[in-house]
């Protein structure tokens, strides 16, 4: 099997509806699924438009966010929240296939960033294509979009154009919140650098 292809390029942030956990390795299966729903519910249930579902990883605790992209307005509800993606340079890849298959695109990114001498800043998350039937007959076609920040983007102050609202730590563990403004009105748990 071939190691994915890694490109090296500009994102913007995204703002995001999420649910904050703490988890490990081996309830991912489970967390990732069941809070992608329920952002699911949350979001319909105002008639928001959203998009693909997505996982960010802020650190190596696992703590993360799961949740769906928005397209629309949104109102917090309860523990879904309102977050964006990290912005900036990102080194990220497909994985085509199943969701056990991730950790080699995780790899593979890793990788591209030690042969390029780039250092990860923490954050890295996973975006979901939108389920499609054939996915049902035909796994190997599951698409899953792999980004990864790297830490000389983080020094240099081009990471989501995020200002620093540094205070404590929530009752929760995450992170103090920093303002977005690529996103105007969007709070997300990035770490301050």
């Amino acid at each position: 099997m071939t190691s994915p292809a890694v490109q090296f390029d500009q994102v913007d942030s995204v703002p995001v509806a999420v649910i904050r956990r703490q988890t490990s390795a081996s309830e991912l299966s489970r967390v990732v699924p069941q809070c992608c729903g329920l952002v699911w519910n949350a979001v319909r249930a105002q008639q928001t438009r959203a998009g693909r579902h997505v996982a960010i990883y802020w650190d190596g605790s696992i703590r993360l966010e799961v949740g769906a992209e928005l397209y629309g307005p949104f109102a917090e509800e309860g523990e879904v929240v309102r977050s964006a993606t990290p912005a900036g340079p990102v080194a990220w890849t497909t994985h085509l296939g199943p969701y056990s298959g991730l950790g080699a695109a995780h790899d593979a990114v890793r990788q591209w960033c030690r042969a390029n001498n780039r250092q990860l800043a923490g954050p890295n998350w996973e975006i979901y294509g939108h389920w499609q039937s054939e996915w049902n007959t035909n796994p190997l076609q599951i698409r899953t979009d792999v980004y990864y920040l790297p830490l000389d983007a983080a020094r240099c102050g081009r990471v989501a154009q995020f200002e620093s609202g540094c205070g404590e730590i929530s009752s929760h563990g995450f992170l103090p919140p920093i303002h977005c403004k690529s996103v105007p009105g969007i709070i997300s748990s990035y770490p301050c650098l």
